[in-house]
């Protein structure tokens, strides 16, 4: 792997593969060792280009800010490459405009855009945390590093919530994966 300003290149089996990633995504990135990365195709003009993510989380959110009307992949990777990804869900929960606007090629519009469309969207996928206790988000942590996605984890701590309200992050973990076993 070569890294560059906002590019990756990418030998897959002796191809190598241009993407184009976020400063944060690149951050995460170690030249010469085995990784995985993420990517998403987008054909613009008839050429294909490859965008490419440290995480499902990052990735996700590139592809819910594309959905928005005039925020293209260049746009949306430079919104990502300004703020990591949980804080442009809280910008976008919070209705923060400003915050928004700091990047490159969103404007006022744009950026009321962004909030209307996708204020929900990123609450409902659980990018943004409630307010929460220290032990929630310690377990949340655990669970989503055992490999449950954030919608998952997040009904599964719901359910470990209301089985041990002020329960430590231990007790939350085990509620939530004994909650997991028995709904398998």
């Amino acid at each position: 792997m070569q890294l560059e300003l906002h590019r990756a290149i990418v030998d897959v089996q002796g191809i190598g593969y241009i993407l184009q990633i976020s400063s944060h995504s690149m951050a995460k990135l170690r030249p010469g060792q085995t990784t995985r990365i993420l990517s998403h195709l987008v054909v613009v003009d008839g050429e294909p280009r490859l965008y490419g993510f440290a995480d499902a989380t990052e990735r996700d959110l590139f592809r819910m800010l594309t959905s928005v009307s005039g925020v293209g992949p260049a746009t949306a990777l430079g919104l990502l490459s300004q703020m990591n990804p949980s804080q442009v869900a809280r910008a976008l929960a919070s209705g923060d405009e400003t915050t928004l606007r700091q990047a490159k090629g969103i404007g006022a519009k744009t950026a009321g855009r962004l909030i209307v469309e996708l204020r929900e969207a990123a609450q409902k996928l659980g990018f943004v945390e409630s307010e929460s206790s220290p032990a929630e988000n310690d377990a949340m942590q655990a669970l989503t590093a055992l490999g449950f996605s954030r919608p998952e984890a997040q009904r599964l701590m719901e359910m470990a919530r209301k089985t041990n309200p002020g329960g430590s992050s231990e007790v939350l973990v085990k509620s939530a994966l004994a909650a997991s076993r028995s709904k398998s």
